[in-house]
């Protein structure tokens, strides 16, 4: 599958009226403000997405810890982006959207399932979020990333 760049995507106002409930688990707060950011560097290098996005990770989990989380974030996100084929609807970076959307929403319910060792209600979650599309390697990485959690 091609990997589709996420720059220039979209924040649609229907968006955020639709947004999903506040995250459940402790680090999901943090796991969304990181992905935020990183998906947020592909629209606009300029703002430093990354570099930000692994502080925070750092400021999180320690220095080595949030480097790990970020690496392995990042894995996700790449998985991601190779298995949706339409645009992923993500919040602001600014803090002024503290919910997440429908899609983050998804993203963060296939981690926190995953976390909670629901493998199957995860995959059919991560069905829906990478549009039927295959996930095994999107949830391989889920995985790794949510190990790190406590």
């Amino acid at each position: 599958m091609k990997d589709l760049p996420m720059k220039d995507l979209p924040l649609s106002p229907a968006t955020d009226a639709r947004a999903a409930p506040a995250p459940a688990a402790p680090w999901q707060d943090d796991v969304l403000a990181v992905l935020r950011l990183m998906i947020d560097s592909y629209r606009a290098p300029e703002r430093d997405g990354w570099c930000l996005a692994l502080d925070r990770a750092q400021a999180r989990w320690g220095e080595t810890r949030g480097a790990i989380v970020f690496a392995d974030l990042a894995q996700v996100l790449s998985r991601l982006r190779v298995t949706r084929h339409s645009p992923f609807g993500f919040g602001r970076v600014d803090g002024s959207q503290p919910r997440p959307t429908r899609h983050e929403a998804l993203f963060l319910q296939v981690a926190r399932l995953s976390h909670a060792g629901h493998a199957t209600q995860a995959e059919a979650v991560a069905t829906l979020l990478c549009e039927g599309n295959e996930v095994t390697a999107y949830l391989n990485a889920v995985r790794r990333l949510v190990a790190h959690f406590d």
